[in-house]
């Protein structure tokens, strides 16, 4: 990865008034936030940790050969832990600070991780994707590639306009799924299976723009599940 958090740091010494850039002196930072004098207040270090967060992000999505929603987990939390090491290697931060750090940086990560899987930017409203109705769905599927097809289908379901039988779908190619998703077509598949196993979703192949295509559409529990994430934010 381009920005590297070294696991072991060698001391020196400190100008009288350093500036972010010379505490942190690893990170490649931008101008604008290397360049300003280190004050070590939360906002300060939130905003720094914001922007590794992003382009950890970024660099994950681009360097993972298989992003799946646990391999995805599994590499922010690890890069969390290297960061807190390495940020307080170098600098003094009230232990307190640290579950608000986790949580800036595990929303910026996901910002950045769902915008490089999907092309969309992850919405704060909530009729739009957070972390916690991700989760929510995880838990319900106990599947993580399924929770992540039951996400996107929770996106597009107030979208869909086409009709069959008396009841609107969602129209794609297994392709066009497993694309958005950043997952082999393999992959999708498995989750698909599982969300038919559980009742989740229904499911018929039919014509759309001249082409036999998959339509799936949520079930009433899928439903049900989409409305208590609202409703249980934490």
């Amino acid at each position: 990865m381009a920005i590297k958090i070294p696991s072991k740091v060698k001391a020196k010494a400190q100008p009288a008034n350093p500036t972010v850039a010379d505490l942190l002196p690893d990170l490649n930072l931008p101008d604008e936030v290397g360049s300003a004098p280190y004050t070590g207040s939360a906002q300060q270090l939130v905003s720094i940790t914001q922007w590794l967060a992003l382009q950890i992000g970024k660099e994950t999505i681009y360097n993972l050969k298989q992003p799946t929603p646990s391999a995805l987990v599994k590499k922010c939390r690890k890069v969390f832990a290297d960061w807190w090491d390495y940020l307080t290697d170098r600098v003094e931060v009230a232990d307190e600070l640290k579950k608000l750090l986790s949580y800036q940086f595990r929303d910026a990560f996901e910002q950045a991780t769902h915008k490089g899987l999907t092309g969309h930017d992850l919405p704060k409203a909530k009729d739009g994707f957070q972390h916690n109705a991700l989760k929510g769905l995880r838990q319900a599927t106990g599947h993580g590639d399924a929770a992540l097809l039951l996400y996107r289908i929770r996106y597009w379901w107030p979208k869909a306009s086409v009709i069959h039988f008396g009841k609107k779908w969602i129209a794609k190619t297994h392709q066009q799924w497993a694309d958005e998703l950043g997952m082999p077509k393999r992959t999708f598949r498995t989750a698909y299976d599982k969300l038919l196993d559980l009742g989740l979703v229904e499911a018929i192949t039919a014509e759309f723009n001249g082409h036999s295509m998959l339509h799936l559409r949520p079930t009433a529990d899928a439903v049900a599940l989409f409305q208590f994430s609202d409703s249980n934010p934490g």
